[in-house]
């Protein structure tokens, strides 16, 4: 159960230590070898499974680009992206990617154009953008949402940004270890375009 996803490596050690301090001290039946060869075994499983996540071995095992550490971590969330938009004072009308919504929403302050919460979205807006999985959708997109800027990742979404590298009315404004960030012509001229060079020196995988 541990080993299925990291949050279960804590749920593993609260739910097996009480029962084997419980053992230890009120369950005659085993003896003393067999109660420092459980001891042992589960502080074993448990050190192993912690380093794995210490050292990153968890997370790149499951090919995911999650690792270990504090705060935000931009490799998952634009954090770098939001940060640009903030200091820009930019407000527009956002095209972003589902798992982007949410930190868009509560750090902008923003309405995004879709978040997980999937029970209060409409089926047709996850469906329209969900969908969009080629270039005459996208256009369609596009043409029905009218966005002012879109922001997603050219890593879970690599057809986005060859799509927009081909439009001439979309300009790349923001770039960095993952993220892209698109500003159509004629919306805040005043934000410079990102030069090819730019974009390519700040490619960096999210596992890196």
């Amino acid at each position: 159960f541990a080993v299925t996803a990291a949050k279960n490596i804590g749920y593993m050690v609260f739910a097996v230590l009480p029962l084997l301090l419980h053992v230890v001290k009120n369950d005659k039946r085993p003896s003393p070898f067999a109660i420092r060869r459980i001891t042992a075994a589960f502080v074993t499983v448990s050190v192993l499974l912690l380093l794995s996540i210490l050292t990153n071995a968890f997370y790149i095992h499951y090919r995911t680009s999650y690792r270990f550490g504090l705060g935000i971590s931009n490799s998952n969330l634009p954090v770098k992206a939001v940060e640009f938009l903030a200091a820009k004072k930019v407000k527009g009308k956002i095209l972003n990617q589902l798992d982007y919504g949410g930190y868009i929403r509560y750090f902008l302050n923003q309405q995004p154009s879709i978040d997980g919460r999937l029970d209060v979205m409409e089926p047709e807006i996850f469906k329209d953008q969900v969908m969009a999985d080629s270039e005459s959708k996208k256009a369609e997109l596009l043409k029905k949402l009218s966005p002012d800027l879109i922001l997603f990742s050219y890593f879970s979404t690599p057809d986005w940004l060859r799509y927009l590298q081909n439009r001439p009315d979309w300009r790349l404004v923001h770039a960095d270890e993952t993220t892209a960030l698109y500003f159509r012509n004629g919306f805040r001229d005043d934000v410079t375009v990102l030069s090819e060079d730019d974009f390519i020196s700040r490619l960096h995988y999210p596992g890196d």
